[in-house]
């Protein structure tokens, strides 16, 4: 029982560090967005990225509920994110803002985000945490 609990306030600290790297990406993107004057909604990046958003935390959700298949759509979107993150820099680096933000995000949030997603992950396959998604 105490392992659940702790897997739940784990995936609850996990969600709320995706909002704050999803803040920030849309916060670089305006910032962005205005110094070179092309800001789009329809921005093909942007979109991925919400779509892909969405789906993260209604994996996360089903990983609450644990539900049945959640843990391969997460482990999947796990994937996702590190082959999409990794493919998008390489074809079109980021021109973010090095400010205090910046700093906060991606070397104290970012590598915990990361780190918790391993736990996550470890949690939900190597645990007796995988015996209750069966549902």
């Amino acid at each position: 029982m105490e392992l659940k609990k702790n897997f739940y306030k784990i995936l609850i600290f996990k969600a709320m560090l995706f909002f704050l790297i999803v803040i920030w990406g849309g916060y670089n993107q305006i910032v962005t967005s205005k110094i070179e004057n092309n800001f789009s909604f329809l921005d093909i990046g942007g979109l991925g990225f919400l779509i892909f958003s969405i789906f993260y935390l209604w994996s996360c959700y089903s990983l609450y509920k644990l539900k049945k298949n959640s843990r391969v759509f997460f482990l999947s979107l796990v994937f996702l994110f590190l082959i999409f993150g990794f493919l998008a820099e390489l074809i079109n680096p980021m021109q973010i803002n090095h400010d205090f933000f910046y700093i906060f995000v991606f070397y104290i949030v970012s590598p915990l985000f990361f780190i918790l997603q391993g736990i996550i992950l470890t949690l939900i396959y190597f645990t007796d945490l995988k015996l209750n998604f069966v549902k």
